[in-house]
């Protein structure tokens, strides 16, 4: 194998290194944020049924309210009651007393009602702040836990980052700007191994002559679809992806 290209295969491993390491590393704001989103949704939970709670509250005050009123509806019809001359009138008034606690009565049922709810609602309430404290410590901890991986991985970064500084000036620096550009534009490897015919870089089969090319090892030849640079890895690297 041609030197300089055994030099880029080595800078090439030295990158598919540091992309890796990048890439754990930009996964963990993503992480640390869909863990956050966890707390923040059990904890909207808990604001939730309290709301509820509050909510029930309110009715339960406003029916209480108006069964209030019907009380005085009545008190005021029974008084009105002895200032009635006529049959009609009074029987008028036994209506309305008897229509009064008849609404009063369903208004108490509903007041029974949102009792039960409220008593059950606080139930729910302390089982969803049990919840969200147990969920929350747990998450925090997995927080912490990819925080330090974070220190770890950015360690392990900036040594290889120092390795490729250190393995550079062995490299030409035409083949460096070469090798460069190819890895920028491709978004990707910029050496690729041949299988059977093809290159493994974009799949497409290569002529003979650019095979004959490679096989004699003189110069660097690139792919002509890709661009990448070819060659034909060694026994024990036969195994390895492109």
């Amino acid at each position: 194998m041609n030197d300089e290209l055994k030099k880029l295969l080595d800078l090439q491993g030295i990158d598919m290194g540091i992309e890796k390491l990048q890439r754990e590393l930009d996964l963990i704001p993503v992480q640390i944020d869909a863990h956050k989103a966890r707390i923040r949704e059990a904890l909207a939970s808990c604001e939730a049924q309290k709301q509820k709670i509050t909510q029930n509250q309110v009715e339960r005050k406003n029916k209480e309210l108006d069964a209030a009123s019907q009380d005085e509806k009545i008190a005021k019809h029974e008084k009105d009651l002895n200032s009635l001359k006529s049959n009609d009138a009074y029987k008028a008034m036994l209506g309305e007393i008897n229509l009064a606690r008849k609404t009063k009565s369903e208004i108490e049922d509903g007041i029974l009602v949102l009792m039960e709810e409220f008593d059950q609602a606080t139930k729910d309430l302390k089982t969803a702040e049990a919840e969200a404290k147990g969920a929350q410590g747990a998450i925090e901890a997995e927080i912490k836990a990819l925080d330090e991986k974070a220190v770890i991985l950015k360690g392990e970064l900036d040594i290889e980052l120092k390795k490729r500084e250190a393995f550079i000036p062995a490299v030409q620096k035409d083949l460096l700007t070469r090798y460069d550009f190819i890895r920028t534009k491709k978004k990707s490897r910029a050496i690729a191994t041949i299988a059977g015919e093809s290159c493994t870089g974009c799949n497409t089969n290569l002529t003979p002559s650019t095979i004959n090319e490679v096989r004699k090892g003189r110069e660097l030849v690139t792919c002509e679809s890709c661009s990448r640079i070819l060659y034909f890895p060694s026994p024990q690297t036969q195994t390895a992806p492109a």
